[in-house]
């Protein structure tokens, strides 16, 4: 499976005209599956420390399940990766002013691509850049400069719909530029709350899919047990900021909780797929090869298919979308398996 492969980062920063701090995101990676390997620079993202702190976990979550590698194609944890840019993050080296033209095109190269525009425009729009929108809109070059219009180029290149290697390219990567940890982050670390974990069974002993209860008290399989980890990590860059230097200990006590999930007991489990649910074209029939090759009863508009360990069905009902299929303990909804502990208390170190 390809990857990519992550070689080096760099943060670069900057104050605008109001003296509102901005970061520019930098990585240099190459993908295992090209060749020559050769690692390349790219700015992924101009924004503000939330903006960055987002991206950063959200780009780490992807070494949970293998996709995202270090140096030389080695296994990397998120935390180790996030670990990585926090230090750029401490220490940025300061980024100069420059301008840029702003155009909407078409081609993989375009500054903004026409089929990003809409989104493009929305947001504008949102922080109050009606003028430059409508010239865009108009199909108008517009001349803008980093500090003076930051904000604006954050929310057009947030490394989500546009990358900044739009407007900056990989050779002008300020690699040997000066520090200025003035500009960066760096807290002093703060002990994280107590911390309900999900309440998580795994489906059988060799299975690496488990069901968690959601908030409406159903038992749902949403996916391996990377995936969930992958899940929490995207989401947990808000914690960091309220407590930082928290995020490697509550990833680890995620994951341990998780890998230390009890199996379900596996008589009497019913998974009942709700039919008015609207269904893509693979998941629908999935259903219906489910319907066809195991025993299904059809109750009140809903299909009921008592669990097997088969491992053909298993593999056929944990790919059932999540919102639509819900798994029943002992015929009952609300009834489900004992969770291992209630609170676990994650301190970080």
């Amino acid at each position: 499976m390809a990857s990519t492969v992550s070689t080096g980062k760099l943060i670069g920063a900057f104050n605008d005209v109001k003296g509102k701090t901005f970061y520019i995101i930098f990585e240099e990676t190459y993908d295992s599956n090209t060749y020559p390997r050769t690692p390349k620079w790219c700015a992924r993202a101009i924004g503000d420390l939330a903006a960055m702190m987002r991206l950063i976990f959200w780009s780490g979550s992807s070494a949970e399940g293998g996709m995202l590698k270090g140096t030389g194609g080695k296994s990397i944890t998120p935390e180790g990766y996030i670990g990585g840019f926090m230090k750029e993050l401490a220490n940025p080296v300061e980024i100069q002013d420059q301008r840029f033209e702003l155009s909407v095109g078409d081609g993989w190269d375009a500054v903004i691509g026409r089929a990003e525009f809409p989104k493009t425009l929305a947001k504008l729009e949102a922080i109050g850049e009606s003028e430059m929108a409508c010239a865009l809109d108009q199909g108008q070059t517009v001349s803008v400069s980093l500090f003076g219009h930051a904000e604006a180029l954050s929310v057009i290149f947030d490394g989500v719909d546009l990358g900044a290697w739009r407007i900056l390219k990989g050779y002008n990567t300020p690699v040997y530029a000066p520090r200025n940890p003035s500009l960066g982050y760096a807290p002093a670390k703060v002990k994280p709350p107590l911390v309900d974990l999900p309440r998580a069974v795994r489906i059988s002993p060799d299975d690496p899919n488990l069901l968690t209860q959601h908030a409406d008290g159903s038992w749902r399989c949403d996916g391996w047990n990377y995936s969930y980890v992958a899940n929490y990590i995207t989401g947990l860059w808000e914690t960091e900021l309220k407590y930082p230097g928290s995020f490697r200990s509550l990833i680890k006590s995620y994951r341990d909780a998780l890998a230390g999930a009890p199996v379900m007991p596996s008589d009497d489990v019913t998974i009942v797929v709700d039919t008015s649910v609207a269904l893509g074209a693979y998941a629908a029939e999935n259903v219906q090869r489910i319907q066809r090759e195991f025993d299904c009863k059809t109750i009140d508009g809903a299909i009921h298919i008592p669990f097997s360990a088969d491992f053909d069905f298993r593999y056929h009902v944990t790919h059932l979308p999540a919102e639509a299929a819900k798994w029943v303990f002992g015929g009952k909804e609300e009834a489900g398996p004992q969770r291992q502990a209630e609170q676990l208390c994650l301190l970080a170190s």
